[in-house]
């Protein structure tokens, strides 16, 4: 009833205003705003009229969402997202185009209509997504895997680069400087090598950050190098409550620079992306590996195409760590690069707007 309200409360709206092609909304329903930021102010560079709408929040945020978002939606041109929206399924969006550019970059784990969905729920999201007028994506060969996750046509899902990888890949200070509101511990490089592990959710309830073994990461490298963690949006809003104090805890950092880590631990969170595409030593700390490719499953199989070092066991991702300590390479991710990032060459949203 909460989304069919709103997209009632829009299309009544929709009446009393015409879209204008000047006007566009970046509408995020993934707090994840790293790709519609450079996207909104590239915008305004043009002479675009563009405002931005979060759609998670407390009551503010969704009165506001309620009230001003329905108002700019009705009277946009151009609508941007960054995730999937419920309410979309029932908005009259003729005239106007709906760009979808998604909140992470390649294909790795299935989402979407390629996961076994309740029929409701399946239903819901083809109908959402048949309002897309294109789909950006960060790779020739994902685009499959998002025609398939979102029910659309391979030729509306285009290979044009992620708005967010193009400030990544400009110098350490970000070109676009929004993108990253909040720095890390440090403005330069730490005195000592930092080290991030950031797992991402498990929808079965299980916590990742419950089987990284602190106090033996503390005995081996407490002296030589610092520990943060950040955890999935989803695991948590703010601060994970128990962290040991000598960890530094990044969860509640949005959009963060990873060009100073010296290594990144994750699991099958596409945070790698980042990592793999600036050149940051990966290792996946896989513990659930067998579980999780039955519960979720991946596009690619993660062993056949690594971002980096796979381990099975805690033992393992330390033996890897200090690997990277003492300047060993690992395994590198040039062919998951090439896969999953080949269309992130900096251009991206140049070429998301010559589509307008």
């Amino acid at each position: 009833m909460y989304h069919r309200l709103f997209a009632l409360l829009y299309n009544l709206c929709r009446r009393l205003r015409k879209g204008k092609r000047g006007r566009a909304v970046f509408l995020a329903p993934n707090t994840e705003t790293a790709n519609l930021l450079p996207m909104k102010q590239a915008w305004s560079d043009r002479g675009g009229n563009g405002v931005l709408i979060m759609v998670r929040g407390g009551l503010r945020t969704r009165l506001r969402l309620f009230t001003i978002g329905i108002w700019h939606l009705a009277g946009a041109g151009v609508i941007f997202l960054n995730d999937t929206f419920t309410p979309l399924a029932w908005m009259d969006t003729a005239g106007r185009q709906v760009i979808q550019l998604w909140h992470a970059e390649g294909a790795l784990k299935k989402f979407g209509l390629s996961l076994p969905l309740l029929p409701e729920r399946a239903r819901n999201l083809r109908e959402q997504s048949g309002k897309y007028t294109a789909v950006a994506v960060s790779a020739e060969n994902v685009r499959a895997a998002y025609a398939e996750a979102f029910g659309v046509d391979v030729s509306i899902v285009l290979p044009l680069g992620s708005p967010r990888t193009d400030a990544l890949l400009q110098p350490l200070e970000p070109l676009f400087k929004p993108i990253c509101p909040h720095k890390w511990y440090f403005a330069a490089a730490p005195e000592k090598p930092w080290v991030l592990y950031a797992p991402t959710f498990r929808e079965n309830g299980d916590d990742p950050v419950a089987h990284f073994d602190f106090e033996a990461f503390r005995a081996r490298f407490g002296d030589t190098a610092e520990l943060l963690v950040r955890t999935h949006p989803h695991m948590t809003a703010g601060k994970v409550p128990y962290l040991p104090p000598w960890v530094h805890d990044a969860s509640s950092l949005n959009g963060p620079d990873i060009r100073h880590l010296a290594v990144l631990i994750t699991d099958y969170s596409s945070i790698c992306m980042d990592a793999v595409l600036l050149g940051v030593p990966v290792i996946c700390y896989t513990y659930d590996y067998a579980a999780y490719t039955q519960e979720r499953g991946f596009y690619t199989d993660l062993r056949m195409l690594p971002p980096g070092a796979v381990c099975d066991t805690f033992a393992e991702v330390m033996d890897c760590v200090a690997a990277v300590l003492a300047g060993e390479c690992l395994p590198a991710g040039e062919a998951f690069c090439a896969h999953h990032l080949s269309a992130c060459d900096g251009g991206a949203v140049g070429r998301i707007l010559s589509l307008l």
